[in-house]
């Protein structure tokens, strides 16, 4: 989240639903100007927008299991696969350091929710970090891998901390700590006690992966604001940064989606500007060869293809975010997504400011849960399945 501007950019729903083909083989230094390539004068009146594209019947729900557990800050969001009885399963990762396996199930869609801890040489190393800020999660079933980003916020400046984690010195270079985010900044290997995420309960062990131009990668980065989205398809791995930030007011006009292909160690970043991204904090992989994100800043689904000049067949429709019951709130930043294995799309919020316009049709729980901030939900048809796209 990028401080009190977002609440005026999380309501920014562009209302597009546009097919475009664009190259954009561009590091964030050669970035287009914007307007680039539109027309002196409009030859036809513009088409009317389309309607925000609404969660199914009955969604969303509150993230919370019927023992009274329930997640915080949930920003990342893998399906895993399911149960005999037709049970979709999850990972839900939060910005806390917290992993669960979420299990929903349908159609009744009850939630169960089984904290996965990190331990031994995993909570060793999670418990370096200054702040354990899982972002994303990401679950290739080829490779049965599980990798999270790790937003990498460093302490406040000056605040001592071990500047070699683990052999109990402390930093001294206090002008180091204004940067050193990029230390703790990256994807990991998240090492589960058994292969199959259905049937783990622990993190064993947590490495970083190592990526190619990981240094040119991670640059347009700060603190607070790095990787957000991560989708994996088998060596195929996508990065959508949180935002690039334009001016003091800390807005982001726009972002990049990196590609790393990790059997050939290359990697490719391309700038979102053309196709009026201003944030992406949710990556997951879709069907033929489509892979779907979330824009939160302007409450926008998105689908596209990688093509060998850049991003192509993008298309994106604005979402309709009531809460729960129907009713209005503010503010609902979408910060997760994944899709089943039917190609329902899957939306978790994280709470951030939360607060619901009206308390008519909201039951005393609801109204507590608003107060404890536990996130929400959705589930979606996919908008892009029909159409020229496919």
């Amino acid at each position: 989240m990028e401080g009190r501007a977002a609440v005026t950019r999380c309501r920014r729903a562009r209302r597009r639903l546009v097919p475009v083909a664009v190259g954009l083989a561009l590091s964030f230094a050669a970035r287009p100007a914007a307007g680039a390539g539109a027309p002196s004068e409009a030859t036809s009146p513009p088409a009317a927008p389309p309607a925000a594209h609404a969660p199914l019947p009955g969604w969303p729900r509150w993230i919370e299991s019927a023992d009274g557990r329930a997640t915080q800050q949930t920003s990342g969001l893998a399906f895993v696969g399911r149960r005999d009885d037709g049970s979709a399963v999850f990972l839900a990762a939060d910005d806390e350091g917290a992993l669960w396996r979420l299990t929903v199930g349908e159609p009744d869609g009850t939630i169960r929710l089984d904290p996965i801890p990190f331990t031994g040489a995993a909570g060793e190393s999670l418990a370096r970090f200054p702040k354990k800020d899982l972002e994303g999660i990401a679950y290739c079933p080829t490779t049965m891998r599980v990798l999270v980003s790790i937003e990498g916020n460093a302490p406040r400046d000056g605040a001592p901390r071990d500047r070699v984690p683990g052999d109990g010195r402390r930093a001294r270079d206090e002008s180091a700590e204004r940067d050193d985010f990029r230390e703790w900044l990256g994807v990991f290997v998240a090492i589960l006690d058994r292969s199959d995420p259905l049937d783990a309960s622990r993190v064993i062990g947590l490495e970083r992966l190592p990526l190619a131009h990981w240094a040119e990668a991670s640059r347009p980065a700060t603190k607070n604001r790095g990787f957000e989205g991560i989708a994996v398809r088998e060596d195929t791995l996508l990065l959508g940064l949180e935002g690039l930030l334009v001016g003091e007011d800390g807005f982001a006009d726009s972002t990049m989606i990196d590609v790393f292909d990790l059997g050939a160690r290359t990697f490719r970043a391309f700038s979102t500007r053309p196709l009026g991204l201003v944030s992406v904090t949710g990556l997951d992989v879709g069907r033929a060869g489509r892979w779907y994100g979330i824009d939160r800043n302007q409450a926008t689904l998105f689908s596209f293809r990688i093509g060998e000049s850049g991003i192509a067949d993008f298309q994106s429709v604005p979402l309709a975010l009531l809460g729960v019951r129907g009713v209005p709130y503010s503010l609902p930043c979408a910060e997760s997504i994944a899709l089943d294995d039917s190609g329902a799309i899957w939306i978790a919020i994280d709470p951030w400011i939360y607060e619901p316009t009206t308390r008519a049709g909201l039951t005393a729980h609801d109204v507590k849960n608003y107060a404890a901030k536990v996130p929400m939900l959705y589930k979606f048809e996919d908008p892009f399945r029909e159409g020229p796209i496919d």
